[in-house]
């Protein structure tokens, strides 16, 4: 997985740099106003709101700001020990796109970023009932709520599919972003306000660490609605 990341990173500095090129040797291709447009979307992870810009027929640029949260809570059983697990998991993420359209006359496009993300992610674990391990019996004071804290790339790479102008040929317009990011295997740290002190126990950290290790993706989807700013 590292490997795709580094291929990815590459990649996204390769397609930048041949943007700027385009950019800087056609003369065509001028700052307007009337290539702005603004848009709000709403999915998973939740909210954004993004400043597009649409340099050419087959290239745009999109500066978003991504925000929202999203809090499972179920119950699980082990060995007739039942426990409750509520998620916490706060997304908070400043992207930078580039779209490339293959036909000039489709808005089918394929998008490439980088996120500079502040989650912050983390799942509580509460014993509901007594919990046996070998031949002593814990109550659920005794284990007390044990907090997982989860960490994971501070910058993360983007890649995806979408529908949709960066600034639509009318003042109104839609567009849809189907993608992952690359997060990277999470780690783990642990709390416990109990007896229980497993932020101290490695064994536990490293299990849980490599038991996760292939959830190195954060799948995306977001709708978005366009507003263009100035008509052409």
């Amino acid at each position: 997985m590292k490997g795709l990341f580094i291929f990815l990173s590459i990649y996204f500095f390769v397609t930048t740099a041949n943007a700027s090129i385009l950019v800087a040797n056609n003369d065509s291709i001028k700052f307007e106003r009337k290539n702005l447009a603004i848009s709000v979307g709403f999915g998973f992870p939740e909210y954004s709101l993004s400043l597009n810009y649409q340099l050419n027929n087959q290239l745009s640029a999109r500066l978003s700001y991504l925000i929202g949260s999203y809090q499972p809570n179920y119950y699980t059983s082990f060995k007739g020990n039942y426990t409750e697990v509520k998620g916490d998991f706060d997304f908070n993420m400043f992207n930078l796109f580039f779209d490339y359209y293959p036909s000039k006359n489709n808005t089918f496009r394929i998008s490439l970023g980088l996120a500079r993300c502040n989650n912050n992610l983390s799942l509580t674990v509460t014993p509901l009932t007594d919990q046996s391990f070998g031949y002593i019996t814990y109550t659920p004071s005794d284990i007390g709520k044990i907090k997982t804290e989860i960490l994971v790339n501070s910058i993360m790479p983007y890649l995806g599919i979408g529908l949709g102008r960066a600034v639509p040929a009318n003042r109104l317009g839609l567009g849809l972003d189907l993608g992952i990011y690359y997060q990277g295997s999470p780690k783990f740290n642990f709390q416990s306000d109990g007896s229980f002190k497993p932020s101290n126990n490695d064994f536990n950290r490293i299990l849980f660490e490599n038991s996760f290790s292939n959830w190195v993706f954060i799948p995306s989807i977001n709708l978005q609605i366009k507003y263009k700013i100035l008509p052409r």
